[in-house]
């Protein structure tokens, strides 16, 4: 009776056909009407070794959490070096999962494997800001100077601060400032020499 309750689905693999053999031989010789004492001694012995033999599973509930709570992780927001370390842990942990010989006396492996993804995790450092972005990202800083050819000091016109602007009224009406130079001078050398004679007539 107490062997048809035990589920096998929760125990290691290992010792599940011993115990299944032991169980078959029990069951004969309890509807054997003429066995014998010595034949049921044996079979009751043989059937609780297997079934103390048996070992649970060990108890991998908080690794599943963990790992299906870390499985979908944006990883691309952090260093290389934490998390190739949370890589690592990560892949250690699936692999304690999916060993299907854990038993409880393994427990302690599960839970170092919890203990190591949790710290992997709480390690995963953020990249620093400010960072130079890569070459052709489209950062302004890295554009050719030459790829706009509507901007910069190309065009003297377009410059802000307008020099570029006066330099170019200098070259198109230097004659301009050169004849009323000339013109102020003449009118005052008229003027001058009209004094000159008028005093000289007086």
């Amino acid at each position: 009776d107490l062997a048809e309750m035990i589920d096998l689905s929760k125990y290691v693999e290992a010792g599940q056909a011993e115990y299944l053999a032991a169980k078959d031989a029990a069951e004969a010789v309890m509807a054997d009407g003429d066995a014998m004492q010595a034949e049921t001694d044996e079979a009751w012995n043989s059937l609780v070794e297997t079934m103390n033999a048996l070992r649970l599973k060990a108890d991998k509930s908080v690794l599943e959490d963990l790992i299906s709570q870390m499985e979908e992780l944006d990883l691309s927001g952090y260093t290389e070096e934490s998390v190739n370390v949370f890589r690592a842990a990560f892949a250690a942990a699936n692999a304690v999962l999916t060993d299907e010989a854990l038993s409880v006396d393994d427990q302690a492996e599960v839970n170092e494997a919890v203990t190591a993804l949790r710290a992997a995790y709480d390690g995963l450092e953020k990249t620093q800001s400010g960072e130079p972005e890569d070459p052709g990202t489209g950062s302004g800083d890295a554009q050719d100077p030459g790829s706009n050819p509507g901007s910069g000091d190309a065009d003297d016109t377009q410059t802000p601060d307008g020099d570029s602007g006066a330099a170019k009224a200098a070259k198109t009406g230097d004659a301009a400032p050169v004849a009323a130079a000339a013109l102020m001078l003449t009118l005052s050398a008229g003027a001058v020499l009209l004094v000159m004679r008028k005093r000289a007539g007086e």
